[in-house]
C-alpha cells in the first residue's frame, strides 16, 4: 500500500538514522539554537603579485641648492682680550665638508660691532674637536654703537681651510681693548655650489 510504512525494506533505513542521530554525526531537530563557531582554518597560500603601480616624479640629488647655509644663534660678547668660546649649544656638531658636492666657496659671516669708539670686535670660526681655529676665517670690525648699527663682516674663501672629516664648529670673539665690550650676533657660514 502506497503511503504506509514497509517494516521490510525501511526498518534499516530507521535504525541507521537513529544511530546517526545518537552518535551526534546527524540533527533530526529542526528548532535547536546554534552551535559555536569552530576553529580558525589553516592560512591558504599566498596569492600572486599584483601588477607594478607607476613611478613616482623625480627626486633630487641634493645638489639643486647653490647656497648652503649655517647658522650660529649667537648673541655672545666678551670684554676680555683672550678668546671666549660662544655656549656649546651655538656649535654645529658633526659638520664634514665631504658631505657636500660640487663647492666652490665658503665664507663665514657675522653680525658684529663693539659699544666703544676705537675698540675692535674680532670673531673667528673655531674647530672644537682639533682645537684650532679655521685659518682665514678671523673677521674684525672696530664699528661702534647699538647692535643695529653693527656691519655684516665676510672673511674671504675658507673652503680648503676645513678638514675632510667630521668635526664640531663654534664661533669665538674677542676684544682688543681689555674692558670694552665686543659682541657677535647671528654668524653663518655659508657654502657655495658651482
Amino acid at each position: 500500500m502506497p503511503g504506509k510504512f514497509n517494516s521490510k525494506s525501511n526498518i534499516w533505513e530507521v535504525v541507521a538514522l537513529i544511530c546517526l542521530s545518537a552518535m551526534g554525526f546527524l540533527s533530526l531537530s529542526c528548532n535547536g539554537q546554534e552551535g559555536p563557531v569552530g576553529p580558525q582554518g589553516s592560512q591558504g597560500p599566498r596569492g600572486p603579485v599584483g601588477p607594478q603601480g607607476p613611478s613616482g616624479p623625480p627626486g633630487s640629488n641634493a645638489t639643486g641648492d647653490k647656497q648652503v647655509r649655517f647658522t650660529f644663534n649667537v648673541a655672545e660678547g666678551s670684554s676680555d682680550s683672550t678668546w671666549q668660546m660662544c655656549p656649546p649649544y651655538t656649535e654645529i656638531t658633526r659638520f664634514n665638508i665631504s658631505d657636500y658636492d660640487s663647492l666652490d666657496s665658503a665664507v663665514f659671516g657675522a653680525y658684529m660691532g663693539t659699544t666703544s669708539p676705537g675698540a675692535e670686535c674680532e670673531v673667528d670660526l673655531f674647530d672644537v674637536t682639533d682645537s684650532t681655529e679655521i685659518a682665514g676665517s678671523t673677521l674684525f670690525t672696530n664699528v661702534s654703537g647699538t647692535q643695529f648699527t653693527w656691519p655684516w663682516v665676510y672673511s674671504n674663501n675658507i673652503l680648503s681651510s676645513f678638514p675632510s672629516r667630521e668635526i664640531t664648529l663654534a664661533v669665538r670673539v674677542r676684544s682688543n681693548q681689555p674692558g670694552t665690550l665686543a659682541q657677535v650676533d647671528n654668524a653663518v657660514l655659508l657654502l657655495y655650489r658651482r
